[in-house]
């Protein structure tokens, strides 16, 4: 009919081809020569369009995110790598409906968001951790004695610390112990759960990777912590790799030695950003602080030394294997016994 059609437009049966067109033209739209505010995504399915009924319009297309302003990142007094992780600084919404990929919009905010309780699980070999009796637990100091006996600067021993005392330390401060479905006021359904320590909102972005250098029961390696089945799960055993993060971690901490466990603390930031905006990054650093606090009074507890040091090296995103700037490290723990 000799109209103008974008020679852009692409037509996908893989949802996470979707995604990863979606997230490639969030850099490429700067080339184009001329200004685009948002993207389109449309539904060809006439029966999920009905799913949405009359909110999606008869195009089957509907609005899930404002659109904010592109040169709203440039108005913002933050820092760049902040800004990284705002929303606002995509510049970019999208405008969908019920996806061909058999989802309820519901599913999709969720998938999209990031919405959901704990990441899956990576691919890898995978080791259940113990769980304590917590009624049974009465060699622990009590919370004053914890909070009084604490101390920030320690050297590390060579002594290992065992798979128990760690399964321990992590069922006490981030275990997962219930999940529930919640919806927000205009009717997006997502999930929440509850952890030892506290979240905004129930949302719980952070994320925990565990680096083992002295471990017998374990093997040497970083693993990525799941908090519902309470697990570790190899991600990496490259000796190199692990020997960067816990010297990088021992220079931070001005230790002699390596610990014997770093934990890393990773923000899957879409989690928040979706619901709080621009001021996500700020409640993920937050967040940190509380974690910290809290694996900082457990260990203490429990008679281990601990030091939550400030590592600025970005070791970690590149050895964990981050799919980066949708989940960066943000926080460091280390785990041993004192000298």
């Amino acid at each position: 009919m000799g109209l103008p059609v974008n020679k852009e437009a692409m037509r996908f049966e893989d949802f996470d081809k979707l995604v990863e067109f979606c997230l490639e033209w969030e850099e490429r739209r700067h080339d184009l020569d001329y200004e685009v505010d948002g993207m389109v995504i449309k539904v060809d399915d006439f029966q999920q369009r009905e799913e949405l009924g009359e909110a999606a319009g008869p195009s089957g297309i509907r609005d899930i995110a404002q659109k904010p302003d592109p040169e709203a990142a440039r108005q913002i007094g933050t820092a760049a790598e902040e800004l990284l992780l705002h929303p606002v600084s995509h510049g970019m919404w999208l405008s969908v409906g019920v996806t061909p990929f058999g989802d309820s919009l519901d599913q999709l905010l969720r998938y999209w968001l990031g919405a959901r309780p704990a990441a899956e699980p990576p691919d890898g070999p995978r080791y259940p951790l113990h769980r304590p009796d917590l009624e049974r637990l009465t060699d622990d100091l009590s919370l004053t004695e914890a909070i009084e006996s604490r101390r920030s600067n320690i050297d590390f021993s060579p002594r290992p610390v065992s798979a128990r005392a760690i399964g321990e330390l992590l069922f006490r401060v981030a275990r997962i112990r219930w999940t529930r479905l919640t919806r927000t006021g205009d009717g997006i359904e997502y999930v929440v759960s509850d952890r030892p320590y506290p979240s905004t909102a129930d949302l719980y972005e952070l994320e925990l990777y565990i680096s083992l250098d002295r471990c017998p029961e374990l093997p040497r390696g970083t693993f990525h912590y799941d908090p519902g089945a309470h697990s570790l799960t190899l991600v990496d055993d490259s000796e190199p790799a692990l020997a960067e993060l816990l010297d990088t971690a021992k220079v931070a901490a001005g230790c002699d030695l390596r610990p014997a466990v770093l934990i890393t603390m990773t923000s899957r930031i879409a989690r928040l950003s979706w619901m709080y905006g621009t001021i996500a990054y700020s409640l993920t650093l937050k967040h940190v602080g509380e974690l910290q606090q809290t694996f900082l009074l457990v260990a203490t507890a429990m008679g281990l030394a601990c030091q939550a040091p400030a590592i600025v090296d970005g070791t970690a995103d590149e050895a964990l294997r981050l799919d980066w700037p949708n989940e960066v490290s943000v926080g460091e723990f280390l785990v041993g016994f004192e000298q």
